[in-house]
């Protein structure tokens, strides 16, 4: 298949290569077919295959796939695969993530620059005064310069690797960005299903309160029940009331929370749809323990091992820039006085050569340098120990509002 056409939405593939016409509208077109030509006015002469490919799908699936999305289709809950995907395309912290993927991958292109040879092209007019005349003369100069950089000390090489080792922790940092958003989308998600439960028998619990206080209020009356008593049920009464009203505060702040982390407004909560608990399915069985080797498998651990690996090379690259540069020159300039001979090979001033520098005093800039990526390093190198000892990102979400189902 042959690629037509491409942008950052979609691809296009031919069998073969297309003869495209022009269609016109003529003055027997129809309406509906001259707003058809309007909006399409090719057609396509040739029966060739075509395939489409939708990157953003592609790219919705490739989320998927290492969100481990197959585990959560196991709760067999449409409405959390439905808000689990609303997040992977519209969440913004996702977008950010993804972004600075990009960010990445082009500071890939401009450090690989740095190893080529650079070629410019100018015109350069001017008026001349030769010594021992009045008169002036003008003339244009058409210079072709290139340089480049010799990397005997593979100084240029270094940075090129260590941005290439940026880019591959900017694609795991946002795949651990992915699945901690996620995950915050579940726990908050099934936080809702509880409150939702929790309401429920609070509101019966409220009815319940209220019928013991009237009837104690009858007994009262009657001379049965204590004042004491009575109180203590309105007390009870009052407070099962104010408990169903943080309930549904928590659910609303919740809800506002879910709304935030799919990218929708929290005007549209109360047209959110969920399971209920009793429907919850519960046949995923979770291990007593997890083997602490797993843990170089997370994302987020990788990720600080790409950016130890590049401070690595970058702290490299900084002590190089302490040895000479070396640097070969090649330029081609034609100057003349009109058009019609500025490219003849009479008028062509030429010349190829090397040179070495050596910096000897750039106002510490390169002893700076050197000191800020060994601290980064350092700083990459404790990141590494806190991710070893925290079990996970999300550790405990699940759990934040585990108290209202004990109370």
């Amino acid at each position: 298949m042959l690629k037509w056409y491409s942008n950052k939405y979609v691809e296009i593939y031919f069998d073969n290569i297309p003869r495209v016409g022009i269609r016109y509208i003529l003055p027997s077109s129809s309406k509906i077919e001259a707003k058809s030509i309007k909006k399409y006015p090719f057609i396509n002469k040739r029966l060739l295959k075509v395939r489409l490919d939708d990157k953003k799908k592609n790219q919705e699936a490739e989320i998927l796939e290492y969100l481990n999305f197959d585990w959560w289709k196991k709760k067999n809950d449409p409405h959390l695969e439905k808000y689990i995907v609303t997040a992977i395309n519209n969440n913004h912290d996702i977008k950010s993530a993804a972004l600075k993927v990009e960010q990445a991958r082009l500071n890939v292109t401009m450090t690989r620059a740095g190893q080529l040879p650079t070629l410019s092209v100018g015109a350069s007019p001017f008026l001349v005064k030769m010594p021992q005349t009045t008169s002036t003369m003008g003339s244009f100069a058409l210079p072709i310069i290139a340089q480049y950089e010799l990397d005997l000390f593979g100084k240029n090489w270094d940075k090129t690797k260590s941005s290439k080792k940026m880019l591959e922790g900017a694609e795991y940092q946002a795949q651990a960005s992915d699945i901690s958003i996620i995950s915050h989308v579940g726990s908050i998600y099934y936080n809702i299903v509880k409150l939702d439960k929790i309401i429920n028998i609070q509101e019966d619990l409220v009815k319940d309160r209220e019928e013991i206080y009237r009837l104690m209020k009858l007994s009262n009356e009657e001379g049965i029940v204590s004042t004491s008593d009575l109180i203590l049920s309105e007390k009870q009464f009052v407070m099962s009331q104010n408990d169903l009203i943080d309930y549904k505060k928590a659910r609303e702040n919740s809800l506002n929370a879910l709304a935030v982390l799919i990218g929708d407004s929290p005007n549209n909560i109360a047209e959110y749809e969920r399971i209920s608990l009793d429907e919850l399915s519960n046949e995923i069985i979770i291990p007593n323990e997890v083997d602490s080797e797993i843990i170089i498998n997370r994302p987020d651990y990788k990720s600080i091992e790409k950016q130890i690996e590049a401070a690595g090379l970058d702290i490299r690259a900084a002590k190089k820039e302490f040895l000479p540069s070396i640097n070969i020159l090649g330029a081609l300039a034609f100057v003349a006085t009109s058009m019609a001979s500025s490219m003849s090979f009479e008028n062509a001033l030429g010349l190829i050569g090397s040179s070495v520098n050596l910096p000897i005093f750039t106002g510490f800039k390169r002893t700076a340098n050197s000191s800020t990526n060994l601290f980064i390093l350092s700083i990459d190198s404790s990141s590494v120990s806190r991710v070893k000892s925290s079990p996970s990102p999300d550790g405990g979400f699940c759990f934040t509002t585990s108290f209202l189902a004990r109370r």
